[in-house]
Order: structure tokens, then C-alpha cells, then sequence
């Protein structure tokens, strides 16, 4: 992967991140010496783990009654609203102080703003990257 050469391109290859689950769980893989096999496990979350960091991208949305009717108990169909996935309910849980889908009844919401969301994410990745190459 080479580095974009103008603003442009950064901004093109940003937009294209992928919000998925094997992006956002860095894993390790076991290998089973008999079978051969390798079982890979997802051990932490890259959310999680910068949540300090991208507290600098939340925002509140005012609710209107009929989307709070549409979203109660469902930070599911409000990561795929603002996201285009499913991978942040838990992040949107958190951000909200709920304990579970049941607590999730939000008058205001808290999410990570998705017109920026990206960017921060695609910091994190290449911070990522540069760590696990100088601890192989």
C-alpha cells in the first residue's frame, strides 16, 4: 500500500475504509500442530481500545418522537442509519450509557460523527499498522 500523493487521493482512500467487523477486532491465530489448522480469534475491539481518542468526534442528534419509536432498542439499525453497518451497535451502546439493547431509548443521541468517523478511523489504523511492525 503506497501513500497518496495529494489531499484528494487521502480523502478518496479514506472514504473507501471498510467499517467491518475483522477491521475493527485485530485477531490472533492459534495454530493446532496435530490438525494444522489455525483457529483465528478476535481479541480486542479498535474502538475500545481509542475511545479517548475519538471522543473528539461525538455528537448529539435531536431525536424526533417517530425515530425515537424507530430506534428504541435498536443501536443496531442506528449503526446501519449513520454507518452503512452493523458493527458499531456496541460503541453506540456504550456511547449512550446503556448497559444492553434493553436500556436503549435515547431522547438525544450520542454517536461518533459519520462525516468524520472515517478519517479518525483511518488514523487508527495506520497508528495500528507502525506498532505491529516494530513489535514483530
Amino acid at each position: 500500500m503506497s501513500l497518496p500523493s495529494t489531499m484528494q487521493e487521502q480523502i478518496k482512500e479514506i472514504e473507501r475504509i471498510d467499517i467491518s467487523y475483522r477491521k475493527l477486532h485485530p485477531s490472533i491465530i492459534i495454530k493446532d500442530e496435530f490438525s494444522e489448522r489455525n483457529i483465528e480469534i478476535p481479541f480486542s475491539s479498535l474502538t475500545n481500545k481509542y475511545r479517548d481518542y475519538l471522543k473528539k468526534c461525538i455528537i448529539n442528534v435531536e431525536l424526533p418522537d417517530a425515530v425515537k419509536l424507530r430506534y428504541y432498542c435498536k443501536p443496531k439499525t442506528v449503526s446501519y442509519d449513520f454507518y452503512k453497518t452493523t458493527e458499531l451497535w456496541n460503541d453506540i451502546l456504550i456511547l449512550n450509557n446503556c448497559f444492553s439493547t434493553k436500556d436503549f431509548h435515547p431522547e438525544v443521541l450520542k454517536i461518533y460523527d459519520p462525516k468524520r468517523l472515517k478519517e479518525y478511523l483511518n488514523e487508527i489504523m495506520i497508528i495500528e499498522k507502525v506498532f505491529r511492525k516494530r513489535h514483530r
